[in-house]
């Protein structure tokens, strides 16, 4: 399959159809001999595996559009760049507990796989960096919740062609510790608690092979640094919550 046919596929399948764009990639994904299907940002199957940099190719970027409308309604923007958070505790990032992960092609699922190079829009004000009422609710509950909010803010912004995610456990970790660098600001730290509870970050990312239990990201002391916990997917929290992460999306 060309390039040229993903194309025309990705056009056919329409603006914003994320379900019709990750099937043309994993057709794509097969037919070069990789076998296993991969989740684009945002899709959910019972033992997600990663979007690697050299399936994506370039890093998906918002237009110019989108990045003046986005951060004009507060967002800031950040591109990860492949990290992982093994590499991250090598750069002697702050870390407190990272749970244990499954191995996954030879590589620990939590630890050892990248971050995707796809832009991403967050909101720093603590008031609104989550989606509202995501807390105590399952995973698929607060996704549903991240989907209205995503369509919330394409009406509001007029920009069709972007979308709300939860983000891989390295993506989450890497753009918090970007924000920190550029303002000093521990995103997940005191004044992001709940009703006196420290905050997670929901996140796409498996720790065993079954897919029940993901990571979550959050709970930022100034003198312990973040945590990358675990907890069941299909239960809720008061610490847990989704992010308001957006990234680009339909045909670009």
């Amino acid at each position: 399959m060309s390039m040229q046919h993903i194309e025309r596929e990705l056009k056919r399948a329409g603006e914003g159809n994320l379900a019709q764009i990750v099937a043309v990639v994993r057709k794509e994904f097969q037919a070069r001999g990789h076998g296993k299907d991969i989740p684009l940002p945002g899709t959910q199957i019972e033992v997600a595996t990663m979007v690697q940099p050299e399936v994506l190719g370039e890093p998906l970027r918002f237009t110019d559009e989108e990045r003046k409308a986005l951060v004009d309604d507060g967002a800031v923007l950040y591109l990860p760049t492949g990290e992982t958070i093994k590499a991250q505790q090598s750069a002697k990032r702050p870390f407190w507990y990272i749970t244990d992960g499954y191995k996954e092609s030879g590589r620990n699922r939590v630890t050892e796989f990248p971050s995707r190079p796809i832009e991403v829009a967050i909101y720093p004000d603590p008031e609104r960096f989550f989606v509202p009422d995501t807390s105590s609710k399952t995973t698929d509950q607060q996704i549903a919740l991240v989907e209205q909010d995503a369509h919330a803010l394409r009406e509001k912004l007029g920009l069709p062609n972007i979308g709300e995610v939860l983000p891989e456990a390295s993506e989450a970790t890497e753009v918090l510790f970007k924000h920190f660098d550029a303002t000093g600001v521990r995103i997940l730290g005191q004044d992001y608690m709940k009703d006196g509870y420290w905050s997670y970050i929901r996140t796409n990312t498996p720790t065993n092979k079954e897919g029940s239990d993901v990571a979550d990201v959050g709970d930022w002391h100034a003198d312990h640094g973040l945590s990358v916990p675990v907890w069941y997917r299909g239960s809720g929290s008061v610490h847990i919550r989704a992010a308001r992460w957006v990234v680009p999306t339909g045909t670009r």
